[in-house]
């Protein structure tokens, strides 16, 4: 599987594929289309699903219609092509201000809402997921968003970049907490910052009326809440160093979906001390699996959101999807929203 992004920029991986153990099964494309089928598959391989739009049936690989998704293998074979056009359209270095003081509150993202359509994309997502919060009686958990297309051909959920959304009662309203790259610095470096959810859904690369939730259970659940509010999550903020593919149990850089995994172990063990947070990740966690073929490691090392010396020269990268989230036994209960499926369902 392609490990999950969390910038603008399109993956520098998604020619490569996820090392799997058993052989791939494909699904029967159903009436709303296969984003719905494929993630019906991935709920029926984990358990605690909230939202199913629909039932579909799974077929062994090889087995009609030739055996595979003929859109999917057209859109990875264009993958490298994208990669390739995109590096030519890189920007230049830029200096920038830092966005996380230590003594100071975290930033809110200010986010020009310009374009009506995502907006009420985002405005639709963020009231489904503040009302499924509602109905689950819980005051934080972890939400995902859509990707852009090459995220489509590889993750299964079909979202790339999460962040961690929290009631704050001083406030008095509902925040997501996230990681980004921060692409007008090269190297790409990770910056922290605090988002209404409308803005966190309007900042998505699509029009893709989908969203994604999971939930730790109750112990798990205040541990996360306290350590949010009393700002611990800061702690884990160890390094500017962004990487796209990060190993997860790698103390030099972060991604997104690393960060978020980060706070959800902290609060497990009790201890937000990065080192020990890593080290309980190897007991915890099970990564997703990359490989990237021979010809193409060394022009996905020259992507600027990639860090050359965390990309293995031959071993697959083991990192953080949010599929790999998805499947972790963290979590108690999952929910996907698709706006198509829940308006065909009656």
């Amino acid at each position: 599987m392609i490990a999950s992004i969390c910038s603008t920029q399109s993956p520098a991986f998604v020619f490569a594929k996820k090392a799997e153990s058993t052989p791939r099964s494909r699904v029967t494309p159903g009436v709303i289309g296969d984003t719905h089928v494929r993630r019906a598959a991935l709920s029926q391989e984990v358990p605690n699903q909230l939202v199913h739009a629909r039932r579909w049936q799974v077929q062994p690989h090889g087995m009609g219609n030739g055996g595979f998704d003929l859109k999917q293998r057209f859109l990875e074979a264009l993958a490298p092509i994208s990669f390739a056009i995109k590096n030519l359209q890189l920007k230049k270095p830029c200096p920038m201000p830092l966005s996380l003081d230590p003594d100071e509150p975290l930033a809110f993202r200010v986010v020009q809402r310009t374009d009506k359509k995502k907006l009420e994309m985002a405005q639709q997502l963020s009231d489904w997921l503040i009302s499924e919060m509602q109905k689950q009686k819980v005051s934080v958990a972890v939400v995902a968003r859509g990707g852009t297309w090459q995220t489509k051909t590889q993750d299964r959920t079909y979202m790339e970049h999460a962040g961690i959304l929290i009631y704050d009662p001083k406030l008095k309203r509902w925040v997501i907490y996230d990681l980004v790259n921060n692409d007008c610095a090269y190297p790409q470096r990770a910056d922290l910052w605090r988002n209404d959810p409308v803005d966190f859904f309007y900042s998505q690369p699509n029009y893709d009326w989908d969203a994604l939730v999971m939930i730790p259970e109750l112990k798990l659940r205040k541990a996360m809440r306290e350590a949010m509010l009393k700002g611990q999550y800061k702690q884990l903020y160890f390094t500017r160093d962004y990487n796209l593919v990060t190993t997860y149990n790698s103390r030099n850089s972060l991604n997104c979906n690393k960060w978020v995994l980060m706070n959800v172990v902290a609060a497990k063990i009790g201890s937000y001390d990065p080192a020990k947070v890593i080290e309980a990740i190897d007991h915890l966690f099970e990564p997703a699996v990359i490989n990237i073929h021979p010809m193409l490691r060394h022009i996905a090392k020259q992507h600027p959101t990639v860090l050359q010396e965390e990309v293995p020269h031959v071993d697959p990268i083991k990192t953080v999807t949010v599929e790999s989230l998805y499947r972790s036994p963290l979590f108690e209960k999952r929910a996907f929203y698709s706006g198509k499926s829940l308006d065909s369902v009656g």
